[in-house]
């Protein structure tokens, strides 16, 4: 980006850690060679029992843009740690990071030079998947499902269906005073549900289908763990949002059934 430094937002990061010290140290310095470098990164250590503490301590120490915040206790999801980071961040924008992802070097001032162009809340990237080598199986991208969906349907409406955000560590977003549920019965969709709760009929979201962040895909991936576990935390979901009014009987009953059908569908594929 052109603009003077002073000039340009600071961006917020937050991590939040557990036992992650395979990954954790090539995930910090993807924050670090970032092109841009307006940031503050926060590294929430939830209770882990390996090695993790160490290696973000030695970042510490290099690095007068990182900080660390350690809890003693693991809070059993990353809703916590990210809650914690929110509070004691001070950045314009908000950008999350998963421990084990990546970031291309371009990722942040990419995003935040859209942001500003477009005058967005939230501006989120598509990312490929690597393995525990970093090597390329795949890849993560919603955005010609979302944007056909948001074709026909309101943003918010279009989020109730169908969670274009790959992952949280593909997004920056403007700050606000939300918090993510920290209901256990959301883990592993807790993201879902921020955004459908931070976007409103104004929001200004923005979908892109370049490859900025790499999402590790291994035996211990969080999301990996509770993916079967996520069709049943999507109806609590909606429940959660019926009893708080923020949808009517209508579309809870028609937002079930599809829901419904995308389940039996997943089921299916699995066998």
């Amino acid at each position: 980006m052109s603009k003077n430094l002073k000039t340009l937002p600071l961006v917020s990061i937050i991590v939040p850690i557990f036992n992650s010290e395979k990954y954790l140290a090539q995930t910090i310095t993807s924050v670090i060679e970032q092109t841009y470098t307006n940031w503050e990164l926060f590294l929430i250590n939830d209770g882990s029992t390996d090695k993790s503490e160490e290696i973000i301590k030695e970042f510490e120490k290099v690095d007068r843009r990182i900080y660390i915040i350690s809890l003693k206790i693991s809070s059993g999801g990353p809703a916590k740690p990210r809650n914690i980071g929110l509070e004691k961040s001070k950045g314009e924008y908000i950008a999350f990071l998963d421990n084990d992802d990546l970031w291309d070097k371009e990722k942040l001032s990419f995003q935040i030079e859209e942001i500003l162009k477009n005058n967005l809340d939230i501006f989120c990237s598509s990312a490929r998947v690597i393995n525990q080598n970093n090597e390329s199986i795949g890849e993560l991208d919603k955005s010609k499902s979302f944007k056909f969906i948001s074709s026909l349907f309101s943003t918010f409406n279009s989020l109730l269906i169908l969670n274009p955000i790959n992952i949280s560590s593909s997004i920056v977003k403007k700050r606000n005073f939300l918090r993510f549920r920290e209901d256990k019965q959301l883990q592993s969709i807790e993201d879902w549900a921020f955004w459908i709760d931070y976007l409103d009929k104004e929001s200004k979201i923005q979908i892109s289908d370049i490859k900025m962040s790499s999402y590790r895909e291994h035996e211990n991936s969080v999301s990996k763990i509770n993916g079967k576990k996520q069709y049943y935390r999507g109806f609590v979901l909606y429940s959660l949002l019926l009893s708080e009014g923020t949808i009517g009987l209508k579309k809870f009953i028609l937002l079930v059934a599809f829901h419904f059908c995308r389940t039996i569908i997943y089921i299916f594929k699995k066998k």
